[in-house]
């Protein structure tokens, strides 16, 4: 329960902070230049990106094959744990939030994560559920809240060291 409480804080404070670091040092690796990736026609109003435009922004360090859907990018952070790898990003997405919720339950089980069940309801069809992968060699938190157009979904993931 506490772990689910501190990746629910980080969440929440990525969302808060904007998903930006506070320094440098505490990034995996820095993202390319946004500007210099190419971007899918606009979804909903806003300037979703294919994911392996979204994966190419992320740390290099990403696990291969971890989902992420079209969406705009809004802003990550990662660095070094105890553990492993963490890292926390936020994907701004054109559809609903049970609609998102749906799609990143079904995603990550797709590319074999065992996914928890639904920890909380946020209203208007959003929520947050955990997810794990290779016994607790990779781990995090999905949180989806409704946004004024479509949703944002936050997401937490530690990976171990050796994986």
């Amino acid at each position: 329960m506490a772990t689910r409480a501190l990746l629910f804080a980080t969440v929440m404070l990525c969302l808060v902070s904007g998903c930006r670091p506070a320094a440098p040092e505490t990034l995996q690796s820095n993202p390319p230049d946004p500007a210099a990736a190419t971007t899918a026609a606009p979804d909903a109003g806003g300037s979703a990106r294919p994911d392996s435009t979204v994966r190419s922004l992320l740390p290099s360090d990403l696990p291969t094959g971890f989902p992420l859907p079209q969406s705009e990018l809004l802003g990550w952070t990662g660095g070094e744990v105890e553990e492993g790898s963490s890292f926390t990003f936020a994907l701004k997405v054109g559809m609903s939030a049970p609609s998102a919720l749906a799609w990143y339950r079904g995603a990550l089980e797709g590319a074999g994560y065992v996914v928890g069940g639904l920890l909380g309801d946020l209203g208007e069809g959003g929520g947050s559920f955990t997810f794990t992968k290779g016994g607790q060699a990779e781990q995090g938190l999905v949180t989806v809240e409704r946004h004024r157009a479509g949703a944002v979904v936050s997401v937490t993931l530690t990976v171990e060291e050796s994986r």
